[in-house]
């Protein structure tokens, strides 16, 4: 996890030092039709029965669909919380609070410890989340719907490897429906 924190990106270099032709004309932009917003009645069970899902539906994609973040359901990018598997990460990354008396690690301090040193070293705020359609209702969730035109290329990068860090299998890792929704 530490290669990701100090992974540096630069541009490529060009393999001839001539300045590019000014007659030469810029690639096009490619530029995503936005669908309308779906209407999303509270009581139907429309995105209930739809999550979770992987990938996220483009009605609950900002990225696709014309509003505000604010207009669409919150649905979580996580996996179910597995003890076994967020506080050994923690740990092996420099996270693990120890206990005051003894050497062993508490696992609620490691995961607030976690929680907040993942915010300040990458700018993504994990969070324990409560969703619709699991047994326990608990998700590890590392970002939402509402989050994602915020996140840069490399924080994307930085969630992936966590994932893989810590032994998600990728049909845990899905959209879930906040619990507070009703829709």
């Amino acid at each position: 996890m530490s290669s990701a924190s100090s992974e540096q990106e630069s541009e490529p270099a060009s393999s001839t030092s001539a300045p590019p032709s000014e007659g030469a004309p810029n690639p096009p932009k490619v530029v995503i039709a936005k669908e309308p917003l779906t209407e999303f009645i509270v009581g139907d069970r429309i995105v209930r029965d739809m999550l979770p899902t992987r990938p996220i539906p483009r009605c609950l994609n900002p990225n696709f669909v014309e509003c505000d973040v604010k207009q669409l359901p919150v649905v979580w990018f996580g996996a179910p919380y597995e003890e076994d598997k967020v506080i050994p990460f923690a740990i092996a990354n420099g996270f693990g609070v120890k206990r005051s008396q003894g050497d062993m690690y508490s696992a609620s301090l490691t995961l607030v410890n976690l929680i907040e040193q993942f915010y300040k070293r990458f700018g993504i705020y994990l969070r324990m989340q409560e969703v619709w359609g699991l047994k326990d209702n608990l998700v590890f969730a590392f970002y939402s719907n509402r989050d994602m035109r915020k996140l840069t290329k490399r924080q994307l990068r930085v969630v992936l490897r966590t994932i893989e860090a810590m032994g998600f299998d990728d049909e845990d890792v899905l959209w879930w429906l906040d619990r507070d929704e009703e829709v």
